[in-house]
């Protein structure tokens, strides 16, 4: 497993970037075409079988504080919609703020002091390709 961690400037969270208080929209993965830390590119169209599946089970899919696993208390987030468009993966969630980390979560993510995400993915397919810089 390995685990891609991004910087979240641009993510959106509350009432004064247009969502419902406690709600978040954020862009775990894009589609720039930029190495990240594995000297991986992903392509358009990697999330989309994952996507159908998440929303076919019924389940739905967390967002973890840390990845803690271990502690209810550190599932701090839910998605309520997640989608590929031309930049990216991106994800509509909501702070689970009746949890104990939640609301702290919350407050962070909005006041810019948490500045990245980070998700946890295993590579089913992969092989080498070539850019316009080769």
């Amino acid at each position: 497993m390995k685990i891609e961690t991004l910087p979240i400037g641009q993510v959106k969270a509350g009432p004064e970037d247009g969502l419902a208080d406690g709600q978040f929209l954020v862009y775990p993965s894009t589609f720039t075409r930029k190495r990240d830390a594995y000297g991986e590119v992903v392509a358009r169209g990697a999330f989309l079988e994952d996507i159908a599946r998440w929303e076919e089970s019924g389940n739905t899919l967390p967002g973890l504080y840390g990845h803690r696993m271990d502690d209810p208390d550190y599932f701090v987030a839910a998605a309520l919609e997640q989608g590929e468009d031309e930049h990216g993966w991106w994800v509509k969630g909501e702070f689970d703020l009746d949890s104990p980390k939640g609301p702290q979560v919350y407050r962070l993510v909005k006041g810019r002091r948490i500045t990245q995400l980070s998700f946890a993915y295993d590579v089913l397919e992969s092989g080498r390709s070539e850019d316009e810089n080769g």
